[in-house]
């Protein structure tokens, strides 16, 4: 059985607590962390929150070389057949991003969805805006492809073009790379303060409209009112119903939000309603991850300028991850 007694394991649970509480840069069971001893690669479990790595087990071994050596050769999955068992913590599986964290050679990797970083890489012109915000630092921008395997071999074409410590991923959210964990999230810090924008303040919810429109009606308030704002700002509630942004928004809420009127009826079954100029209702059975995604989402808009170009994350994408099984799965144990 695996060791997990190296000093940098104990720090890298209390890095990835401190980040995972922070709802800035990782959301529910968002995000994911890593860490390369030896020839293990101990990296986060799928659908596991972050905020809880030093209460539960969090993260799995896997073979590095095994992976790295599937990766090259192509592989439809490295990763499967590359677990190490965990008796302590049956049925963990390795993040989705695991064959990304294999690939940086950096020892430590974190990777998170920083509400300032997707204010920019949502935007159509991302590169450009980032580009002087991050001079001096080793970094590549990568354009928007599926999260996993995919993503790696895109990553991969990047490093190939000389060393980079950060990954600013299109319409995804930002990877850091670091020898120490105390390095890395000092880097992670540092390119988050450089991302870092201005929120708009929005108009306040009508909470007694909300609460007379959800009688009956199997929804309710969300439990943040933060998330108000996706329906009381005009540019936030054009741009949340407009369609999905991130990975993250499909798997935890679909696609676009619905926008009604206050005296207005809608389809039930949509995760949350915008209702315009009153504030958010949310299904019954949305559950703290999807309420976190909300909060998220009100948190990315309010920093993106309302004259900015977004690229939304097309339809066909969007069927895609709502799909995937490899998010079901991740879905369901960030629900757990």
């Amino acid at each position: 059985m695996p060791t997990t007694t190296d000093s940098e394991m104990a720090a890298l649970r209390d890095c990835s607590a401190r980040i995972g509480g922070d709802l800035a840069l990782i959301q529910a069971g968002g995000g994911n962390t890593s860490v390369k001893l030896g020839d293990l690669l101990w990296v986060k479990a799928s659908g596991r929150w972050l905020m809880n790595a030093q209460r539960e087990p969090m993260f799995v071994p896997v073979s590095l070389p095994g992976v790295r050596r599937r990766i090259d050769a192509q592989e439809a999955d490295p990763v499967g057949p590359e677990l190490v068992p965990l008796p302590d913590a049956p049925g963990l599986r390795p993040s989705i991003e695991t064959t990304l964290h294999a690939l940086l050679p950096q020892r430590v990797v974190l990777h998170v969805h920083s509400v300032d970083a997707l204010g920019w890489v949502v935007r159509q012109d991302a590169p450009a805006c980032i580009t002087p915000l991050l001079r001096g630092l080793r970094w590549a921008w990568v354009p928007y492809v599926r999260p996993g395997v995919v993503l790696t071999r895109a990553v991969a074409q990047a490093l190939a073009q000389g060393p980079v410590d950060v990954v600013v991923l299109g319409n995804h959210g930002l990877v850091v790379g670091g020898d120490s964990v105390v390095e890395a999230e000092a880097l992670l810090r540092e390119v988050v303060r450089r991302l870092a924008l201005p929120a708009r303040d929005a108009p306040p919810a009508d909470t007694g409209t909300l609460q007379r429109l959800s009688t009956g009606s199997g929804y309710r308030l969300p439990d943040d009112s933060a998330c108000h704002a996706l329906a009381t700002d005009a540019a936030q509630r054009c741009r949340a119903a407009g369609g999905a942004l991130y990975p993250d928004h499909v798997v935890f809420l679909g696609g676009g939000l619905p926008v009604v009127e206050p005296g207005e009826a809608w389809l039930a079954g949509a995760p949350a309603v915008l209702v315009a100029g009153a504030g958010v209702l949310v299904h019954a059975s949305l559950d703290a991850a999807g309420q976190a995604m909300l909060r998220c989402l009100a948190d990315v808009l309010a920093r993106i300028a309302p004259a900015a170009a977004l690229t939304y994350l097309p339809e066909d994408e969007v069927r895609a991850l709502s799909n995937w099984d490899a998010e079901k799965f991740r879905r369901q144990q960030g629900s757990a």
